[in-house]
């Protein structure tokens, strides 16, 4: 049964691009080293296991920076609201899988895909011989609408090495000087999951990369609280 509160809703601020998976371990959830401060995971917790969370570290006046997943987050809102969403009724650790199921292909070297997640890069065509000389790589980056993302960071990892796409989620990059066999590509922008390929894969070849939105929010977490209703009855004392 749901229980009873004054919670009307659960929103993140200040939204955390930092790797969950590179925090160090502080007990059952991460320390970020970019916030410097605790992150909660609620990612396999109840909606009432989370509530009383909240309500006791608002007594505490405590802020709290949190994980969830997307759509674990959307149908607790709804379900506080009065409003069914079949998630709620599904096992967190089910949502869990639901949400992060990944694959990985591996096709000819004509067409190489590799996916991260739901993250890709596709190779597009070959470049030609007075491409080739510059010893530049070509690409564009895109989200998951095939909507370029401008001003997206594309740089060499492990150096200062790098640029911004332009309006249409192109860039191109110089590599000269640099060992292709051992050098990586990083692709990354405010709000998605980032994106490495080894250079050697894509050295003489135009690519798209698909940056994908990712299925969970981090971030300080935010209660709205119910409204007080002032009681206009009360009785009139002499």
């Amino acid at each position: 049964m749901k229980r009873k509160t004054n919670i009307q809703e659960f929103k993140i601020a200040n939204s955390c691009t930092a790797d969950w998976n590179k925090m160090s371990n502080d007990e059952a959830n991460r320390h970020c080293q970019l916030c410097n401060k605790t992150v909660y995971d609620f990612t396999n917790l109840k909606e009432n296991e989370i509530i009383d969370f909240f309500e006791n570290q608002h007594k505490q006046a405590s802020k709290t920076c949190g994980r969830f997943n997307k759509d674990q987050l959307k149908g607790i809102n709804l379900s506080l609201n009065g409003k069914s969403n079949y998630l709620t009724r599904v096992s967190p650790i089910l949502v869990g899988l639901m949400l992060t199921s990944a694959s990985c292909k591996v096709y000819k070297q004509d067409q190489i895909v590799c996916n991260e997640h739901i993250s890709t890069i596709e190779i597009l065509d070959q470049l030609d011989s007075s491409n080739l000389a510059e010893n530049k790589i070509y690409g564009q980056i895109l989200d998951e609408n095939n909507e370029p993302l401008p001003f997206a960071t594309a740089h060499i990892k492990g150096t200062e090495r790098g640029v911004e796409s332009d309006f249409y989620g192109k860039f191109e990059l110089d590599i000269s000087g640099l060992d292709l066999n051992e050098t990586y590509l990083q692709t990354s922008y405010i709000g998605y999951h980032s994106f490495e390929v080894k250079l050697f894969d894509i050295k003489e070849n135009k690519f798209k990369i698909t940056l994908a939105d990712p299925r969970e929010l981090m971030g300080d977490v935010i209660v709205v609280y119910k409204p007080r209703i002032k009681n206009i009855f009360k009785r009139k004392t002499n």
